[in-house]
């Protein structure tokens, strides 16, 4: 049977080597930015405009094919053009009055034919609508419904006289015309989407991934004789990402790369990621336990519901000991009979004994009230020594009283008559109580009660409690991260 090879074991990386990974590591880590700016350019560009024009525009014609609009940029000319014409032969000029009517024709064209629409810039052609049509209505105090109108009457001679002209050019060229410069028009690639030259940057960085994955390749198969090369290759499976050509294929798919950019990173140890695994990790976790810690909650209210709905409650209350249940009973024991005997034996071995003082002046007081009310006290009230005698008869009874009923429950040794008289009692409630639920729609009304309850329990208190756990885990994970970064590692 032939032998499968070992796995490749990872051997101490020397100072040269380590150098290697890290300007390889870097490498990749520029490649994944540039990604990101190419994938980011488009729905960024006024941005980039805004803050590196000339990049903007340098990058936006060379690798996306962007050009200036014709429509919208002879549009911008012929503003341009006129205002050329106001400062040689003034506003009411031949010339410039013809100017003018194609201003008006060419507008209303612009919102007939929304040529924003090619760059999916319909939107800026709305804002550029809109400012028009309130700075003409602020101008001329009419309402103008239409911005078609509010056009026609910008590009007017009489208005541009009327308003002031140079306050109005300098609304235009601060107001519309950087919304309309924004305006584009993008060429079509060979494969019949919207042109896209990043694969010219791209490549190179495909090249001296794809050389390095080769090298690797070699040494491993040198190092390991007889070692496949698609065993080497998996080996570095994540490479693999960083070589295939997503910007002819499916650009967005390049961010992907993301996964072989971390792994170079750490084990090139470029940068320090542990902080933002920590944090990130703890987050999930804090995460998920809140989630599932509300589902099981909620989850197990909901089964209560059921089973309530099911008429187990009922069952449970109703069920009589001497009839076969469904009730699954681990070991012969009685668990509620256990408990209360065992809560009687605390009440009355631990409790009664503590608080004997109290329930004798209890018993006192109310005993003495009593006699105080009755007509004998009131006829031998005022002999002398009567209240003492009377006092002292009340404190002995109580005492009496107290020693006769404390000593019959705390008795140690056993009594038939009252361990049957005991039985008894508890047979005779547990069938009253039975037979007091039945009726008047008892048990349906503590079935309603409970259902309700339980769905309180869930609407006011679970998710209440998940919101602040979310909190509290994420504040505890934080610290005990911070320890694990001050406490000394033995």
């Amino acid at each position: 049977m032939k032998r499968a090879l070992p796995l490749p074991r990872l051997k101490p990386i020397s100072p040269q080597r380590r150098w290697f990974e890290k300007v390889m590591a870097a490498i990749a880590l520029l490649n994944f930015g540039l990604v990101l700016v190419d994938l980011s350019y488009i729905p960024l560009r006024n941005v980039y405009r805004s803050v590196i024009p000339e990049f903007a525009e340098w990058y936006g014609r060379q690798f996306k094919g962007i050009e200036p609009h014709p429509f919208t940029e002879g549009y911008l000319d012929k503003v341009t053009a006129v205002e050329d014409l106001v400062a040689a032969g003034g506003l009411f000029a031949p010339s410039t009055e013809a100017l003018l009517e194609e201003l008006r024709t060419t507008s209303v064209d612009m919102i007939d034919e929304d040529p924003f629409q090619v760059a999916n810039k319909s939107g800026t052609l709305e804002r550029i609508k809109e400012r028009m049509r309130r700075h003409v209505e602020s101008t001329t105090g009419v309402p103008h419904e239409s911005s078609k109108e509010a056009f026609v009457t910008f590009w007017s001679s009489d208005y541009l006289s009327q308003t002031g002209y140079q306050p109005q050019i300098t609304f235009f060229n601060e107001e519309l015309r950087p919304l309309i410069e924004t305006n584009y028009f993008r060429g079509l690639g060979f494969n019949g989407k919207p042109a896209n030259n990043f694969i010219l940057i791209d490549g190179i960085f495909i090249a001296i991934f794809s050389i390095e994955l080769l090298l690797r390749i070699l040494v491993l198969q040198r190092r390991y004789k007889g070692l496949k090369i698609w065993d080497a290759i998996l080996w570095r499976w994540y490479d693999l990402l960083l070589i295939l050509p997503f910007s002819l294929i499916a650009p967005t798919w390049a961010l992907l790369r993301i996964i072989p950019v971390i792994a170079r990173i750490k084990q090139s140890k470029l940068l320090n990621l542990e902080p933002i695994r920590q944090r990130i990790i703890s987050l999930l976790i804090s995460g998920v336990v809140v989630e599932l810690t509300e589902f099981v909650l909620i989850r197990l209210i909901n089964q209560l519901q059921a089973s309530i709905r099911k008429g187990e409650l009922a069952q449970l209350l109703l069920n009589d000991s001497s009839q076969p249940s469904q009730y699954i009973n681990l070991g012969e024991v009685n668990e509620l009979s256990a408990i209360a005997q065992q809560i009687s034996s605390t009440v009355i071995d631990e409790t009664l004994p503590t608080v004997r003082p109290q329930i004798e002046a209890l018993l006192t007081y109310t005993v003495a009230k009593s006699l105080t009310r009755s007509p004998v006290y009131k006829q031998l009230g005022h002999l002398p020594g009567f209240t003492n005698l009377t006092q002292q008869m009340v404190q002995e009874l109580v005492d009496n009283l107290y020693e006769t009923l404390y000593g019959s429950l705390s008795r140690k040794q056993p009594d038939p008559q009252r361990e049957q008289l005991v039985s008894e009692l508890v047979q005779q409630f547990n069938h009253t109580f039975r037979a007091d639920l039945q009726q008047n729609n008892g048990i349906e009304k503590l079935e309603a009660l409970a259902l309700v309850w339980l769905e309180e329990l869930k609407i006011n208190y679970i998710r209440q409690v998940a919101a602040e756990d979310a909190e509290i885990l994420q504040e505890r994970s934080r610290e005990l991260y911070e320890i694990t970064q001050i406490t000394p590692q033995i």
